[in-house]
Parts: C-alpha cells; structure tokens; sequence
C-alpha cells in the first residue's frame, strides 16, 4: 500500500547501488560489466556523481526484495529509491515511514 500524502504522480521504484564521483559513465559500465544487470541505469546527478540503479518495481515491497538481493550480491550499501516521471523523488513521500527499515 502506498502513501502518497500530497503526491499523485505514478511513480516506479528502483535501488541504488552505488554513486560514483570519478571516471565515466563509460569507465564505470566497464568495471561493472558482468556485476550488475545488463539493464542496470547510470545516472549522472545534479551533484556529479554517476548513480548505478537497477529494477523498475511498480511496488516498494518488490524493490525491498530486490534490495536484499544485491545486498546479498555484495552491494552492501544498496537502497531503494522512488522515481516520479524521470525525476528521483522523496521516498517518504510515497512509503509510510514504518515501512523503510534498512
């Protein structure tokens, strides 16, 4: 069940894997090669970085599930993250706050 406060927009749910300042897009999808999904986006932030996310989960207890994966995976510091549009949104906006746990 989603809680959505004051938002309306549809949104999709992803998780991060990691952010990276040095090097390319280009670089990065090298040393990943074989790492991550064949799909896996690289997202270059407002703030420089380079975000490796993965999944489009249509639900947060879906992206939690594939969270746990790669943590398992070795991504230890993987979280979920919501998209509104193509824009990355606040996760509170859309989950009630009981149900983000680490």
């Amino acid at each position: 069940e989603l809680w959505l406060g004051l938002v309306c927009t549809p949104s999709i749910f992803k998780v991060q894997l990691g952010a990276y300042y040095s090097g390319t897009e280009k670089d990065l999808r090298k040393r990943m090669a074989g790492k991550v999904p064949a799909d896996a986006e690289y997202i270059r932030n407002d703030k420089g970085y380079i975000q490796l996310i993965s999944g489009n989960m249509p639900d947060y207890e879906s992206a939690k599930n594939l969270k746990e994966q790669f943590i398992a995976a070795g991504f230890e510091g993987a979280f979920v993250v919501v998209f509104a549009g193509e824009r990355q949104a606040v996760l509170a906006e859309y989950v009630k706050p009981e149900a983000v746990q680490p």
